[in-house]
């Protein structure tokens, strides 16, 4: 993994090893749960602060988001982390939720 041109990213190296204050993507799985904090749309991809050193993209096609403002959080599940890339989703749906749809079959 390459380390990003970011400079707000801080690596501390001690003796044994180097201290991250973001996660590295291997560090995250397909099927995680997080809680991302909303940064920019473009097109039809929203991005999301995870927690690691790479942001998670979300198709906003897939997953309706609505309207969120840059700093909202909001959970997703990580659908697939390969290379350079943390693919986000929609999260699975929570026991006691309320959700508003039709029924198109049964």
């Amino acid at each position: 993994y390459m380390i990003p041109r970011n400079k707000s990213h801080w690596i501390g190296m001690t003796k044994n090893y180097a201290s991250l204050d973001k996660k590295l993507p291997q560090d995250i799985s397909a099927g995680d749960v997080v809680t991302g904090t909303f940064l920019r749309s473009s097109g039809k991809s929203a991005f999301f602060d995870v927690g690691a050193w790479l942001d998670g993209g979300l198709d906003t096609e897939r997953s309706k988001i609505g309207s969120l403002a840059e700093g909202d959080s909001k959970e997703l599940k990580v659908v697939k982390v390969s290379g350079d890339r943390i693919i986000l989703g929609a999260p699975p749906p929570r026991i006691g939720s309320e959700y508003t749809g039709k029924v198109m079959k049964l």
